[in-house]
């Protein structure tokens, strides 16, 4: 199985190269369109003049709009921008599939990774033992190439939605152009206006993959998150199931989260008997496994795992929470959930249109305060609510476009590299629910500072296995309930619950690392080293005030320790 916060990471990864796509597009037809002002001039003269004189809208949209197609130059430009635009859109959309077939694949290999090493914590419970095999490595590529087609189909039925329908990506910079020429002759606009319009109404709308057959439209970075986290789901799901099959399994438990369907909250967080002759659970049959509408359907968030009666502890699911009052209105949590993600997509639509007016060298200071507002108001209402913010879902890409494409790209490739090399310095214990400390971002954390490097390079150098711990019986194991880390022989055992946050957990690499450095020495002194050393990793130079603090916590902890030269 995959956690909800495992799933959303996953997510996000994906859908930083469709964003990167839609602010290229979005900035694209912003600057073609401001550059037509030009030969607008004469005609926007024209506008204001006839309304002075009286004349109606329409007269004056004909005549303006008549003056404009006359112009020469001005169709030979729209001509050339026009061709350029749709090799632009060729291009990006291109390079865009490649990398997101890339990464797709990467993310579905790492999807496939993390749901079997969680599931292996409860066959080793009932004394199983299980490796990968080749049902194992088929179930992945067959998801990668079924995923790639997928994310394919969305950037080939891409567009804009409007108020009068949606626009095909192809064509949406001549019918964008087209719309502020049309407002600006009636004389009521000015060009500039009229840019700032459309590039309003671009962002409002964001690129969308449009379902043609139903009219029905989806946010591009949206839509790719969400196949990405059904296919990483139903992965999750295969995986488990062929293992429970392989060994003949009976019993499974399904999980529960707030704010389910109500369909799936009648099933969620009971434990089945798959052949349906166990008569103390009820038949797995009703959960519609691999229905569209069923447990590991569209979108579902609900997993399952195997359970061992006698052995498995079952889960204890905490209460949906109460109805809250917000500004004068009530909301249940899935209400309050659906609120938040409106909020979400309004404050992405401000930071593309943020963006879009930086490309045209427009004025963005109200923008960038309705930002503010917004995000604030999010955060308060995510509080009075009690359910989590997730910031993550207010990035968009943003800058220009083939710095962006770079980035992105790099970024998507040196997460690759950067998340092989960390995993095989640190192992992280899965756990059963909850969040984990992944070893990609200890290991990203690490190379931020000098100290962090060099501890990276002492780990790889004396092959040091570092181990995260996250369960209660690894870590009761050892008798470390009350550490944060302890260090013996070639190993280093870190207490993530204890430890909590990833900070910690690195600091205590680093004290515990700098422990095998000197290992004949022990005491307050070595421990007040050892602090130093991880407090240098964030803060740099020590202060005085540092060091005095460093050794006033060593003094309280450690009191039965000897400082060095005292006598015992």
């Amino acid at each position: 199985m995959l956690t909800e916060n495992q799933l959303e990471m996953l997510g996000d990864q994906i859908a930083a190269l469709y964003q990167a796509l839609e602010q290229d597009v979005i900035a694209d037809i912003a600057r073609r369109v401001k550059k037509t002002k030009r030969f607008t001039e004469t005609a926007e003269l024209m506008a204001q003049a006839m309304k002075e004189t009286g004349k109606s809208p329409d007269q004056i949209r004909a005549e303006v709009m008549k003056l404009i197609r006359a112009d020469k130059a001005f169709q030979d430009e729209v001509a050339k921008n026009t061709k350029e635009w749709k090799e632009f859109v060729r291009e990006e959309i291109k390079a865009t599939e490649a990398a997101s077939k890339e990464a797709g694949n990467d993310i579905i290999a790492n999807a496939g990774d993390m749901s079997f090493n969680y599931d292996m914590e409860a066959w080793q419970q009932a004394g199983m033992e299980l490796t990968k095999d080749s049902a194992f490595t088929r179930m992945v590529e067959e998801m990668s190439k079924a995923t790639a087609g997928t994310l394919k189909n969305l950037t080939r039925s891409t567009g804009f939605k409007g108020v009068h329908g949606t626009t095909a990506l192809k064509n949406a910079y001549r019918q964008y152009l087209d719309k502020a020429l049309i407002k600006m002759a009636t004389g009521t606009f000015s060009y500039d206006q009229c840019v700032n319009d459309c590039v309003k109404e671009l962002a409002q709308s964001g690129l969308r993959s449009v379902d043609y057959a139903s009219g029905r439209t989806y946010q591009l970075d949206t839509a790719a998150r969400m196949a990405i986290r059904t296919a990483n789901s139903q992965l999750a799901g295969q995986i488990s199931m062929h293992y429970i099959e392989k060994t003949d399994t009976d019993l499974v438990e399904v999980s529960a989260h707030w704010g389910a369907r109500p369909e799936h909250a009648e099933w969620q967080g009971k434990i089945y008997s798959r052949s349906g002759k166990n008569k103390k659970y009820p038949n797995f049959s009703v959960c519609h496994y691999g229905a569209v509408d069923g447990l590991k359907g569209i979108n579902c968030r609900h997993d399952f795992y195997p359970f061992f009666e006698g052995i498995s502890e079952p889960n204890t699911w905490p209460d949906e929470p109460e109805p809250q009052e917000y500004r004068g209105k009530t909301y249940n949590y899935y209400q309050a959930t659906q609120k938040q993600r409106k909020m979400e997509r309004d404050i992405r639509a401000t930071k593309r249109e943020i963006e879009a007016q930086k490309a045209i060298g427009g004025d963005t200071s109200l923008l960038e305060a309705q930002k503010r507002k917004q995000i604030k108001e999010y955060h308060n209402f995510s509080n009075a609510m009690g359910i989590r913010a997730k910031d993550n879902r207010l990035r968009v890409i943003a800058g220009t476009s083939d710095l962006r494409k770079t980035q992105t790209a790099q970024r998507v490739y040196a997460s690759r590299a950067r998340r092989e090399a960390a995993e095989k310095l640190f192992s992280v214990e899965p756990v059963e629910k909850g969040d984990v400390i992944l070893a990609e971002n200890i290991y990203k954390d690490l190379k931020r500072s000098e100290i962090g490097q060099e501890t990276i390079r002492f780990i790889e150098k004396n092959h040091v296995e570092v181990q995260i711990l996250n369960n209660k019986t690894s870590i009761d194991d050892i008798g470390m309930n009350s550490l944060y880390g302890y260090q013996i022989g070639n190993n280093i055992f870190i207490n993530a619950l204890t430890c909590k946050t990833k900070k910690k957990v690195v600091e205590t690499i680093i004290h515990e690392r700098t422990h095998m450095k000197y290992p004949e020495e022990n005491g307050r002194h070595i421990e007040c080293v050892c602090d130093a050393q991880a407090m240098k990793h964030r803060k740099g130079k020590l202060t005085g005030e540092d060091l005095k603090s460093i050794i006033k916590s060593v003094n309280a902890r450690y009191p039965d320790f000897k400082w060095r030269g005292e006598k015992s």
